[in-house]
């Protein structure tokens, strides 16, 4: 054999072995990666399948604790004058005065002063619809007072003074309501009493609030990192402590649509994304968000209130789709894969920063810009991602 030809064999398989390369087989790979995470897969809590029964749990308690009014007790004021004295009662007063009978026109005369009065009282109630709730226990104590001192003098003594003097007492204690003028500060004491244990009842029911948003998200790898904007929306409940601060928490979705480089994404050693050279990954993550948040109330007018308002978010990532961009051979090639199951506690801190219109005591709109920044990596490739964006929408409170 000739040593030129030698040299040419020897070169092809010199050119052979350097240019050899296992066969490309996604397949296989997925199939391995998938049997090594099915143990890990299996200790993952799939959260999921419970979001909607918790919500429709969580919207029913928010219904139940929000719009379902309070009963009131019946007031004395719509208790009808006439009532004061019941059959019993007249009776008891008939028995009184039969006992006596040695003045009973006297007492006839003055029982029947006392029930003119009670006439003069139910009128001047009818015009005086401000004094009517005060005015009404008064007269109703002092009627039941004084039928209680008749029955027993009668008992004790059949002495028609006695007797007597106990309707007079009943005058003395009704008339002054009607007769004598009352001045401008019992008045002003007298409507701001009632009103007051109105604030009261006002106030404790405000303490809940529920807020319905819609907004647009926009997501990144890095803190300056370009990303696509896309839309989101959810519901949020909150309790206020006192005028000043209050509580939040809700239920929000939205998709974290970013581009990150090799370095910023962690891929697991021994997976077949630890054998390809990546460029870039492209990211298109479904994001439920579980807020958890302080909001103080900077300034509060007639009309509007300027709020801040900062916390932790919980994500659980219902779907998540990358796109790796990689390079074999001098060639590019795409890989696409899906994931879901990931969940990341308390891990992106927010801050926001809002402004209401109040349309009435019970409804607001408002406008809110926020940004959030991240505690750890999210997703299957721990992504630090940073989000900002802004939420517009509507305040309800009882």
């Amino acid at each position: 054999m000739s040593k030129e030809l030698f040299e040419h064999i020897e070169n092809k398989i010199k050119a052979a072995a350097e240019n050899i390369a296992p066969a490309f087989t996604p397949a296989a790979w997925e199939a391995m990666e998938k049997k090594l995470d099915d143990d890990e897969r299996k200790r993952r809590i799939i959260f999921f399948w419970w979001l909607p029964i918790i919500g429709l749990l969580g919207v029913g308690i928010l219904y139940y604790l929000l719009f379902t009014s309070n009963e009131e007790k019946p007031s004395l004021s719509g208790t009808n004058s006439t009532s004061l004295f019941t059959k019993d009662q007249k009776s008891i007063a008939t028995q009184a005065t039969t006992s006596t009978q040695s003045n009973t026109v006297q007492l006839n005369r003055s029982v029947t002063d006392s029930f003119t009065n009670i006439n003069l009282i139910r009128n001047s109630l009818k015009k005086n619809t401000n004094r009517n709730q005060i005015l009404h226990v008064d007269i109703q104590q002092a009627v039941v007072d004084t039928l209680a001192s008749t029955v027993e003098a009668s008992e004790v003594s059949p002495a028609i003074t006695t007797t007597k003097s106990d309707l007079d007492t009943l005058n003395k204690k009704i008339i002054p309501h009607i007769i004598s003028p009352v001045s401008t500060d019992s008045l002003v004491q007298t409507d701001s009493a009632i009103p007051a244990k109105k604030d009261t009842v006002n106030k404790r029911n405000n303490k809940f609030y529920i807020s319905l948003a819609v907004g647009i998200t926009r997501g990144s790898a890095s803190f300056i990192g370009e990303s696509k904007t896309e839309p989101a929306y959810g519901f949020g409940i909150g309790y206020q402590f006192n005028r000043k601060i209050s509580l939040q928490s809700g239920f929000y979705v939205s998709r974290k649509t970013y581009d990150a480089n090799p370095s910023q994404y962690y891929v697991k050693p021994g997976s077949y994304l630890s054998t390809l050279q990546l460029t870039t990954i492209n990211a298109n993550c479904l994001v439920y968000e579980v807020p958890l948040s302080l909001r103080f109330i900077v300034t509060e007018k007639q009309k509007s209130m300027f709020y801040v308002s900062g916390g932790l978010s919980t994500y659980f990532m219902k779907q998540e789709a990358y796109n790796y961009n990689y390079i074999r051979n001098g060639t590019n090639y795409a890989y696409e894969k899906e994931y879901q199951g990931n969940q990341h506690l308390f891990s992106i801190t927010s801050f926001s920063i809002g402004y209401a219109r109040k349309l009435n005591n019970r409804i607001l709109l408002f406008a809110e810009p926020y940004w959030q920044m991240p505690l750890k990596g999210i997703g299957e490739g721990k992504v630090n991602v940073f989000s900002s964006g802004i939420w517009t929408g509507i305040i309800i409170r009882k």
